[in-house]
């Protein structure tokens, strides 16, 4: 119905005149408002702004930039100046008012406007019309986004949504009183009311990383099962096996948001592969024992899920040794036969095996009796090694073959189809006089396959880490020969039937197709249990680094292992742990949607036992090239995780390192955008975002960053989102990281040192920042915090709070402590280690004293000790740790008298904070003893009994003789940095004087050169001790060896075998000189 003008006010004439005269006669007036008058044709709307100031019509012209795609808004044809007015043009449908705006709608609304990056600051039923596509805003006076200005257009829409229906008088007034005070009590509800609106945000931004997620296919034969009843997915995986679907992928489908908030699929699709009992009736049976049982579940599954394809076996079983404690190679202290059997029914329980077996006391003579012939109660050899227990798996395995292997086996699978079983039986089946195949290792590069050897002269001892028998066989070749010692049996079970092996002409070999292979871990890579369950998880994902070809054992450092390594501009940290699915999916939907790509992302799971861990596996994989996913088998704690992926995982210094918690999520799909405009336009180190906290709603930003002394109060330089470039991370100390507890000697402190966890980003990012050149601040939010409230308990408070003091109370980091590359270290002048003798009874091969490639007698005499206390004493030296170390220390003819010097005549009297420690090689009971009787005696003595050795090959000691001065690599080097040993050591003191460390001294002792010691402890200086690291360092090899790690610390666990000693044309010179000038006196 067109509108006359004789209906129409003054003001409203006006504007109809200021239409275009084709119209005026078919228009009909809609309303008119504060700023103008609405009219419209039957399909479109003419917005007449007559009162509208120049600077807000281009406000709302800028405003309408972002408007496009927006669904609750029309698309605005037209918006110009016509004459004295402002003419808007949009699309006009039917419509009713909207009075019944429900919660949600609310909240899609205000989604779409955060999403668009707008403000609407009247929100209120009657500026918006229910149409047929929804409820749409007909109130265009539209600004650009801020924090502040939208929650407070939050806060206005909860008003009306929460009190509809109340007169207009009292909404006006509690809007106008909302504005700024989200608390009052009114407003009970908001909180809740805004997350929503947030979530819906999150979801809507999104939509890039949905659509990637729900683009992602499986190969081959699928299950449908739909979300809810998906259950823990790593149980599903065995429960599924069992009916004889090996799981390899899945991917999600309709993705929605959730009742919680989460990113919920309807449905998950897994992929699979049918897996049938091999033709031959096979047992698995896996070996363990009591040290096996923090680790004997998760290594258990790797084993069975590794080698459950193409075929599954008869049966799954679990051998336990019956040995307790004084184990062969022992690793760890922490052995509980208790545990061990809790974690075997766990293994029963889950479905992951069917039995476990266990040598019963009564049956061991019957047993020994069927194998050596002997009616002996003895069960293991003489140096501890389990033979009864072993042979009893033989007999309670029922199939015609047995696949048994050691409980630490890392097994590689290059293809899940490759019919390694079939390769192995078809060899015994051929091969009559075969009674064992060796399983494949990682063949040299280049060979795929290689031929089954070692069938003449008895062939192999039997492959006890992993082999295939043929239980007949072994039968028929008892009774083996064997008998009982003082200590136990002379021979293990295979030692003595690789012995039978060549009386009867019979042979066990080795071989094989390099798809399906195994690694054994070396026992001193298992004192920390993350190090070589990182290597088993890195060999179960496929990344196995190029020094590991033709090895048995592991090769390689730490390292080595820790690949891919990312190499992005920007890499995000994410650790998770028993995250709920949907719960990650959100945050990984928000990262897949960023619109700048550079990123790359590393991602742990911190041994999660919700199944997290194999579903994050399966949705990742068709994002391997952007994502580094590490499995931990053991928690770890989100600092140290951050540690582990910032430290091993990612290559370049300058990287940006983003932090991402996985059950939070990024607020938009700009926000990487917004993190890398400030690093690369304004030249940042260190960017912090704002974070919208679920619990918390404030009008103002609570959280402004203080860069200047952050340590005051924590500076809010804690906030998500975190970044800052990898090279400031790389220049905080581990102790950085830790609570150090002040309860004993320093060797204790190092190992019980804990990484903070509660308040753990005060204790990386306040250090960052005091080093930090330009750091910066984003203006808005970029970070959704979702607490779990119900876990933030006041005992958690507690803890944060009190490590948070600890944190700011810790030493003032400066820019000056950054470094890049080697790191310049200073010469601790608080402790001392004190060669008293390079005489040893072991010769360990590379050792950084040069006792058996360059032997001698010589040694500290008393004299010389009491001279250092006396010297320490007139200068007022309380020293913090004094170390006596040789050589081998139990060998110098008076140390009871030097212990007895140091401790009643200094430490006691003088210095009783002092801390003191013998490092000794614990190889002959006598040197057990009379430590032991030293400690006896004084009980603040420490004996490091982790340096206690039972052979002369320490596979964890660097190549000393490798001299870096002999590699073309290190001709630039700058060796006055030295490593770490200067610093955390301390200086070095034997016959001849002073130095930098005591590795220097040792070097300075078989050289013929004029001797470099600093003869007085008054005549030491920093600028000596730089001397000395400048000329020690070039022939040094831990200067090399540590160099990947900035010259930093190497954990014993982290380090490459040593399987020879290499020694360089320096070294080689200088030994053979030493030994001229031996023969020469």
């Amino acid at each position: 119905m067109s509108t006359t003008s004789a209906t129409l006010t003054d003001r409203q004439q006006r504007a109809l005149f200021m239409l275009p005269k084709e119209i005026q006669s078919s228009v009909h007036l809609l309303g008119e408002g504060g700023e103008g008058v609405v009219f419209a044709t039957d399909d479109k709307v003419y917005k007449v702004y007559d009162l509208l100031k120049e600077k807000d019509y281009w406000r709302i012209k800028r405003s309408l930039g972002k408007a496009h795609g927006v669904r609750c808004i029309y698309p605005v044809e037209s918006f110009k100046q016509v004459g004295s007015i402002y003419l808007m043009v949009y699309p006009y449908e039917t419509s009713t008012p909207a009075t019944d705006i429900s919660t949600t709608e609310w909240q899609d609304i205000l989604a779409e406007l955060w999403v668009a990056g707008l403000i609407a600051f009247d929100v209120k039923p009657s500026n918006f019309i229910r149409t047929q596509h929804g409820v749409m805003l007909i109130d265009y006076n539209l600004y650009l986004h801020t924090d502040n200005h939208f929650l407070n257009m939050c806060v206005r829409a909860f008003v009306y949504d929460k009190y509809r229906g109340r007169d207009d008088e009292y909404l006006r007034k509690l809007a106008r009183s909302a504005i700024n005070q989200f608390d009052l009590p009114e407003l009970k509800g908001v909180q809740e009311f805004v997350n929503g609106v947030y979530l819906r945000a999150i979801y809507l931004s999104s939509q890039t990383g949905i659509q990637k997620l729900e683009k992602a296919s499986v190969i081959g034969k699928t299950l449908s099962i739909p979300f809810s009843q998906l259950g823990n997915l790593e149980l599903r995986f065995f429960h599924e096996l069992h009916k004889g679907r090996y799981l390899t992928e899945g991917c999600v489908r309709e993705l929605s948001l959730g009742t919680q908030g989460y990113l919920t699929p309807q449905k998950v699709i897994l992929g699979y592969h049918n897996v049938t009992p091999f033709r031959e009736s096979v047992s698995l049976v896996i070996k363990t024992c009591a040290q096996d049982c923090n680790n004997i579940y998760v290594n258990v599954c790797h084993i069975i899920r590794q080698l459950s394809s193409p075929h599954l076996f008869n049966e799954y079983i679990l051998a336990i040794d019956t040995r307790t404690d004084d184990f062969l190679r022992q690793f760890t202290e922490d052995a509980s036969w208790e545990k061990l059997l809790q974690e075997s029914d766990r293994l029963i329980q889950n479905g992951v095996i069917d039995k476990y077996i266990i040598l019963p006391e009564d049956e061991v003579a019957d047993i020994n009796k069927r194998w050596f012939g002997i009616a002996s109660s003895c069960t293991h050899s003489q140096h501890k090694a389990p033979v009864t227990s072993q042979l009893y798996l033989f007999e309670q395995a029922k199939s015609k073959y047995i696949l048994q292997m050691d409980s630490d086996v890392l097994i590689g699978r290059d293809d899940l189809m490759h019919d390694y079983l079939e390769d192995m039986v078809r060899e015994l089946e051929e091969h009559p006089s075969v009674v064992s195949v060796g399983f494949n290792i990682y063949q040299d590069k280049g060979t795929e396959f290689k031929p089954y050897f070692g069938y003449e002269d008895g062939g192999f001892a039997p492959e006890v880490r992993m082999g295939l028998f043929d239980r007949e066989r072994m039968y028929d070749m008892r009774p083996l020969y064997n008998q009982v010692l003082d200590k136990g049996w002379e021979y293990t079970w295979f030692r003595t039937m690789h012995l039978r092996q060549k009386e009867l002409n019979m042979s066990s070999i080795r071989g094989g197709d390099r798809r399906t292979f195994y690694i054994h871990p070396q026992n001193y890579r298992k004192s920390v249990s993350d190090i070589w369950l990182t290597i088993l998880d890195r060999v179960e994902q496929g990344y196995i680094p190029d020094c590991q070809y033709g090895g048995f054992d592991c090769m390689g450092s730490y390292y080595d292992w820790c690949i891919p390594r990312r190499e992005e501009p920007y890499v995000f940290v994410c650790t998770v742990r028993n995250v709920n699915y949907d719960r990650f999916l959100r945050m990984f939907a928000s990262l897949l949607s960023q619109d700048d790509d550079r990123w790359g992302m590393v991602l742990i799971d911190d041994a999660s036992d919700n199944g997290l861990s194999l579903f994050i596996e399966y949705l990742t994989k068709p994002f391997k090239d952007k994502v580094t996913l590490i499995r931990n088998r053991v928690r770890g704690g989100g600092l140290y995780n951050h540690y582990k992926a910032i430290h091993y995982f990612v290559k370049n210094p300058n990287t940006v390192i983003i932090t991402l918690d996985g059950d939070d999520a990024l607020l938009g799909d700009k926000v990487l955008s917004l993190i890398a405009n400030r690093y690369e336009e304004h030249f940042a180190d260190v960017v912090i975002g704002r974070i919208y906290q679920n619990y918390r709603l404030q009008p103002h930003y609570r959280y402004p960053a203080n860069f200047v002394s952050p340590r005051t109060t924590g500076g809010n330089v804690w906030q998500h989102t975190r970044s800052f470039r990898k090279y400031l991370f790389d220049s905080l100390d581990t102790k950085d990281l830790k609570r150090v507890p002040n309860d004993g000697n320093i060797s204790r402190i190092v190992t019980k040192s804990q990484w903070i966890e509660s308040s753990a980003d005060f204790a990386f990012m306040v250090p960052i920042v005091e080093m930090s050149h330009t750091p910066n601040q984003l203006e808005q939010f970029t970070y959704y915090y979702d607490r779990d409230i119900e876990n933030y308990t006041d005992e958690v408070q507690r803890e944060k709070e009190d490590n948070i003091a600890y944190i700011l109370n810790r030493p003032i980091k400066k820019p000056n402590n950054v470094h890049i590359g080697r790191k310049t270290f200073t010469p601790n002048l608080n402790k001392i280690e004190i060669d008293i003798t390079y005489a040893c009874n072991l010769g360990c091969e590379a050792c950084n004293r040069s006792c058996p490639q360059a032997p001698t007698t010589e040694h500290l005499e008393l004299s010389d000790i009491k001279r250092f206390i006396e010297d320490s004493i007139h200068l007022g030296k309380q020293w913090e740790f004094i170390n006596i170390l040789g050589g081998e220390p139990t060998l110098h003819p008076e140390l009871s008298k030097i212990v007895s010097c140091i401790i009643e005549e200094y430490i006691r009297p003088y210095s009783p904070q002092t801390q003191i420690q013998i490092v000794s090689n614990g190889y002959t009971e006598h040197s057990r003893a009379l430590l032991q009787k030293l400690q006896d005696i004084y009980p603040e003595l420490w004996i490091d009994r982790s340096s206690f050795k039972t052979t002369n090959k320490v596979e964890y000691f660097s190549p000393f003789n490798d001299a870096p001065i002999d590699d073309p690599q290190f001709i630039k080097a700058d060796y006055s940095k030295g490593c770490w040993v200067t610093s955390f050591c301390g200086i070095g003191l034997n016959r001849y004087g002073y130095y930098a460390c005591s590795v220097c001294g040792g070097i300075d002792r078989v050289l013929g050169d004029k001797r470099c010691a600093i003869e007085k402890l008054s005549d030491i200086t920093e600028e000596k001790l730089r001397e000395q690291l400048d000329y020690f360092c070039r022939l040094c090899g831990n200067f090399k060896d540590y160099d990947h790690n900035q010259g930093l610390f190497i954990p014993r666990a982290e380090k490459a075998p040593l399987n020879h000693n290499k020694i360089s044309p320096s070294w080689k010179k200088i030994y053979d000189d030493y030994k001229q000038r031996q023969k020469q006196n």
